[in-house]
């Protein structure tokens, strides 16, 4: 599986962007993040996948792998959290792009009414 870094130039922004709503998604689940410094990151990789399935399953096929076994799916998650929580930049990155697709939406319904 890629990770973040192994993308560069006009591609790695193409996947940054397409990753970014599913990492929003891991990034505001306050509930488990809230436990994870007192979990290993195959635990904290278990729990994600577990209560965010589908956004790490799109994860996955957006950096080009798909995990075939339990294994596989808790190591990829955990991989992709520690990588995460590694990168300041990252975390940075993934909390403003879900925060500027909310201002968005309530930009255009608000241009939408004054029509």
């Amino acid at each position: 599986m890629k990770t973040f870094n192994d993308f560069s130039g006009v591609e790695g922004i193409d996947k940054l962007m397409e990753c970014a709503p599913y990492v929003s998604e891991l990034l505001k689940d306050k509930d488990n993040l809230s436990k994870m410094s007192d979990m290993t990151w195959i635990e904290l990789g278990a729990t994600m996948y577990k209560a965010h399935t589908e956004a790490c399953d799109k994860l996955f096929t957006a950096l080009d792998k798909k995990p075939d076994t339990s294994i596989g799916l808790v190591s990829a998650t955990a991989q992709i959290m520690s990588e995460i929580f590694g990168n300041k930049d990252m975390i940075d990155f993934f909390i403003s792009a879900g925060k500027a697709k909310k201002s968005s939406g309530s930009v255009t319904e608000n241009t939408e009414g004054e029509q």
